[in-house]
């Protein structure tokens, strides 16, 4: 059972990761940009009427969060393809994941038909033992979409 259930999963998030990258490149409206190596997270981002984006440390890295600001405990995270995510993700910004999506990836906003692109900039990253982390680039986030 368990089995089926993370097979049906893997499917389901190949599918959305599909039609996550059959974008074509970053459009919308430069909406946040910041130093990959800064100590703070950024000041959080009115998107719409009702949606934040807010920028979280995360294992050695950057969390990019959309929320609904009119009860954001409720749907969590919309940028995750669904509530319950495990393992990376394209919206996770870390050095170690690097090697395994774009430097440019375009990311629905669950529930909507709005998307944000994350692109990061003249990244370089350094290998430290088993933990790599980012010397220098910038993140741009670009939001396109109805307000909403």
């Amino acid at each position: 059972m368990q089995r089926r259930f993370l097979q049906v999963l893997t499917v389901l998030t190949a599918v959305w990761l599909s039609a996550a990258f059959s974008e074509s490149p970053c459009t919308g409206r430069l909406v946040l940009s910041f130093p990959l190596t800064v100590a703070n997270a950024p000041e959080p981002v009115q998107l719409g009427t009702h949606l934040v984006l807010r920028v979280e440390p995360s294992d050695s890295g950057w969390e990019p969060q959309v929320v609904d600001s009119s009860n954001p405990d409720a749907r969590g995270n919309l940028l995750c393809a669904i509530r319950n995510w495990h393992g990376a993700q394209p919206f996770l910004i870390t050095a170690y994941m690097a090697n395994i999506y774009p430097n440019e990836r375009v990311i629905p906003i669950r529930g909507t038909s709005q998307t944000v692109c994350i692109r990061i900039l003249g990244a370089r990253v350094e290998q430290n033992g088993s933990t790599p982390r980012y010397l220098e680039g910038t993140v741009e986030v670009r939001w396109s979409g109805a307000r909403g």
